[in-house]
């Protein structure tokens, strides 16, 4: 059996603190995004913080006031599902969106701010963004430190 060398797994601090940019694209329907180190000026990117305690304790805070409709047997699907959506959109865009760049919305710009961000995630027909920021800041993977290898294109 070999060595494992800790520096494999190890995180870097300023993507967990800063963010990390994806550049957006939409393929077969799907909104899709690659990790860059910075997006071209040009690039529809938006920069995600790694999900951890921060998303946690906004999410149980976002979703304090609204418990006993969360766990009523009896709340209909469809307002536990907006109630659930505008949680965690909240959540998302006080602790996990940190920006975003060339996003438009029937040729018009979608400038960021935070309070666009919650609106964004929060609306249900735009259920494919909420899905990618959730799916991409839990990939802790993507916040792993550059090696010197990896840097060499090794």
């Amino acid at each position: 059996m070999g060595l494992m060398d800790l520096q494999s797994i190890q995180l870097d601090a300023e993507k967990l603190d800063g963010g990390i940019w994806w550049r957006l694209s939409v393929r077969d329907g799907q909104l899709v995004g690659d990790q860059v180190d910075a997006p071209a000026a040009d690039d529809p990117a938006i920069l995600l913080v790694p999900m951890g305690t921060a998303y946690e304790r906004q999410l149980e805070k976002e979703r304090e006031p609204y418990m006993d409709k969360l766990r009523d047997k009896d709340t209909p699907a469809d307002e536990l599902e907006r109630l659930t959506l505008r949680t965690a959109a909240k959540a998302l865009a006080h602790s996990v969106v940190r920006d975003w760049q060339n996003i438009t919305f029937k040729g018009e710009a979608v400038g960021y701010s935070q309070a666009k961000a919650a609106e964004l995630l929060a609306d249900r027909t735009f259920r494919n963004l909420l899905d990618f920021v959730l799916l991409q800041s839990s990939q802790r993977a993507a916040a792993l430190v550059k090696t010197e290898a990896d840097s060499a294109g090794n």
